[in-house]
């Protein structure tokens, strides 16, 4: 991805959350829509259920992350890309803090239904936040290492294409 296209997605991110957090401070009605939706996928409580969203909020623990992240950071650094290394780690370290000074600006409660009992605040979602950081900073990194190995060797992008999907 190129430099303009890099600034211009996180700028456009930006704004989506811009637009995200405005309408959780006004308490909107688009807010309460999300919350009634969010509620309806846990409604009835089960067993299952439960077990699937606590291991998919496991992929965003704050463990879970700095183990994937020190890895990545490790395996970028020997494979000569320090700077990568630096910049994701600076990356999660400093969505992180965000997060808290967000979450602790906004002070949103968490819902007094709810699967798990869990405290602090609820918006942003911390968990959220570093998983959508490191998978997309993961996916960035394996689409443009499969990217430059494919081009350089010249292969028409329908076949690249087809071989990125399998």
């Amino acid at each position: 991805m190129h430099k303009k296209a890099q600034i211009g997605f996180g700028f456009f991110c930006w704004i989506l959350f811009g637009i995200l957090l405005f309408n959780v401070l006004t308490k909107s009605l688009f807010i309460r829509s999300i919350d009634t939706s969010g509620f309806a996928l846990t409604a009835p409580v089960s067993k299952v259920k439960t077990t699937i969203l606590t291991e998919l909020t496991f992929m965003g623990d704050p463990v879970t992350v700095g183990i994937i992240t020190i890895g990545l950071m490790l395996l970028l650094w020997r494979r000569g890309r320090a700077t990568d290394s630096v910049w994701y780690g600076m990356l999660q370290f400093i969505g992180y803090c965000l997060v808290i000074l967000i979450k602790y600006s906004v002070t949103r409660f968490r819902p007094s239904f709810r699967l798990i009992n869990v405290s602090g605040y609820s918006f942003p979602s911390g968990h959220t936040m570093a998983a959508t950081m490191m998978y997309g900073m993961l996916m960035y990194y394996v689409l443009s290492s499969k990217l430059n190995k494919y081009l350089q060797v010249g292969i028409p992008f329908q076949q690249l294409f087809l071989l990125l999907r399998s």
